[in-house]
Parts: structure tokens; sequence; C-alpha cells
């Protein structure tokens, strides 16, 4: 479902019309939904072209602590674009201005996290009832809660409990008990920056989360 989910709504294969896309996904059986997974969260033409694909469909939103979203996104990069000029930089070179704390605004990554700049883009086309908004941070460290969330959310039979779970001591956040851990670029460790870095950019997205947390109504212990 790779190809149908991720590169779909954002790219060229748009213009194939919606035919194209649901010919990669499984076709449902009684009693189960279809589900499409997508990172295309911040990309602004992307909420109206799902919608004119299905517009009563229900929205899975999983964030992460903007300041964690942006070194992933930096390891990321480390990890799979290794001869690029932002792989070979050190992140304090990107994020922040020749030596001082002060953030450096061009750096494209950094309006990722901005969750408030890309929320109302999907309420335009969206209900906010449908659109269930996951703390990644709380689900990393314990899914459960979450999924069995989700599953009341999309109004399907409930299926999870603790005993599909169990912790991986070396990847350091739960597995599914027959289906393992998810792939290795998943979960990455992520350097240990020094605090008053950490400081600085949680002070940058600190009037953008009081924003998101307003538009949304959630309470997440990272949005302050």
């Amino acid at each position: 479902m790779e190809l149908g989910s991720n590169s779909f709504f954002r790219g060229n294969r748009y213009y194939k019309g919606p035919k194209y896309y649901k010919k990669f996904l499984k076709l449902p059986k009684k009693g189960q939904i279809c589900v499409s997974r997508s990172n295309s969260f911040p990309d602004a033409v992307v909420p109206g072209r799902i919608s004119k694909v299905n517009s009563s469909m229900r929205l899975l939103l999983i964030l992460r602590d903007p300041v964690t979203r942006l070194v992933s996104d930096y390891i990321h990069t480390k990890d799979m674009l290794k001869d690029s000029t932002e792989a070979k930089t050190p992140f304090e070179d990107l994020v922040f201005m020749p030596n001082s704390l002060q953030i450096n605004s061009s750096y494209t990554k950094l309006s990722l996290s901005n969750y408030a700049m890309h929320l109302p883009k999907w309420l335009e086309v969206f209900n906010r009832d449908q659109l269930l908004i996951v703390d990644g941070e709380s689900f990393a460290k314990d899914p459960l809660p979450w999924l069995q969330k989700a599953e009341e959310f999309l109004n399907i039979k409930p299926h999870f409990k603790r005993k599909h779970f169990v912790y991986n001591e070396a990847r350091g956040f739960y597995c599914h008990r027959k289906r393992g851990c998810m792939q290795p670029t998943k979960g990455r460790a992520h350097p240990k920056l020094p605090a008053e870095q950490v400081k600085a950019v949680k002070d940058y997205y600190k009037p953008f989360n009081a924003i998101f947390k307003q538009i949304s109504g959630v309470h997440f212990d990272w949005l302050g």
C-alpha cells in the first residue's frame, strides 16, 4: 500500500484519478475497514485532494513533540541521504544562526513541526470530529490506550489487548507479540542535545504549540 498511500496525494500520480489510487487498496471484507497511511500532513494541497476521494473518511493524526520531530527528521536525512549537504552538516549549524542560539528560520524542516500552520488546512475540508489527534510521545511509550481509542473512534470491534504487546528492551518500545517490531528505520536513537539548544528550540515552538492547542482542543504534556 506504500505507493497508494505515501506518494499519491502529493505526487503526479494524483492526476491519474481516484480509481488508480483505490486499486492499491485491498477491498475490505464485511466487518473490516480500509486503512491508508500518509506522511503528507504538512502539504497544503493534500487535504482537499483526500476529501475529493472520500469526504466522509475518518483521519488519525499522530504528532510528536516538535523538538523530537525536528531531530528525527535530521536523523532520517543522515541515514537515508548520506551524501546530501544537509546530512553532512551538524544539526546545530542547520537549526541555529552561526555562533548563537538564535533560530535559523530559513531551515525548512522547522516548519514541518509547526503544527499550528498545517492543521487549519485540514479543518477547512474535514470536520474536527473526523480527526483523532494522537499523542505520539505517549503512543511510543505505550501504544495500547491509543489503539483502543482509535478502535472506538473508527467504530470497529475492539481487538487490541495488553497480551498483544511485549516490551522490547533493545529497541526501547513495545512491539506486537506476533508481528514483531517496526522496521529498523523507525525508532532510531537520537543524539542527546545540549540543554541550552533544547530550550531554544522549545521556546521557538512554544507560541505555535499554544495556537495548535487552541485550534485542536488537545492537551498533550509537550504542548505546554
